[in-house]
């Protein structure tokens, strides 16, 4: 409500915008813990070639749009596609 926009919560709302926080920052918490779990178990290896080719999909080389990643794309069949 814009009328009330520029007043000050009160005890009760200031309450019942707390009562999720402790469980907000629990979910948090357990959601980078499992990231840093999976990040450490995927990794993605650079290859040594430069330049590689795909049935139906094409060829990509390690330049152009795909230079920063040091790294191309995985098989179709790899990625699910």
């Amino acid at each position: 409500d814009p009328a009330t926009a520029d007043r000050w919560p009160g005890a009760l709302e200031e309450a019942l915008d707390e009562v999720h926080d402790a469980e907000i920052y629990r979910a948090v918490v357990d959601s980078m813990r499992q990231w840093e779990l999976h990040k450490k178990h995927v990794h993605r290896a650079k290859r040594e070639a430069s330049r590689v080719c795909y049935e139906d999909v094409g060829c990509f080389e390690d330049t152009g749009p795909f230079s920063y990643l040091e790294m191309l794309p995985s098989p179709p069949k790899d990625v699910g596609t």
